[in-house]
């Protein structure tokens, strides 16, 4: 990813909402992860992969919100749903 499309976590504080199509920090913490979980998960294929835009790659807010309703945490008791989701795709 180039310099210019990095977005400074301080930035999305102050977004009135999120945008569309998140730059990879920004959709990292969009997920609240650290920005190396987020790129290990894509990387091993458990959280959706980037678009490729005139702007660079980005991620659809939409597919990371589907993967988050579908995923594993749709299929976990209410309880564990958060650490069901979180361990199905940050196991090696």
């Amino acid at each position: 990813m180039g310099a210019g499309s990095k977005t400074r976590l301080s930035e999305l504080a102050v977004l009135p909402s999120w945008p569309l199509l998140l730059t990879e920090t920004a959709a990292a913490a969009y997920l609240s992860l650290k920005p190396n979980d987020f790129a290990r998960g894509v990387g091993d294929g458990k959280l959706p992969p980037p678009r490729m835009t005139p702007g660079g790659l980005r991620w659809s807010r939409r597919d990371l919100d589907a993967w988050f309703a579908d995923g594993p945490a749709a299929h976990s008791d209410a309880g564990g749903a958060l650490g069901a989701a979180i361990d199905a795709w940050s196991r090696p």
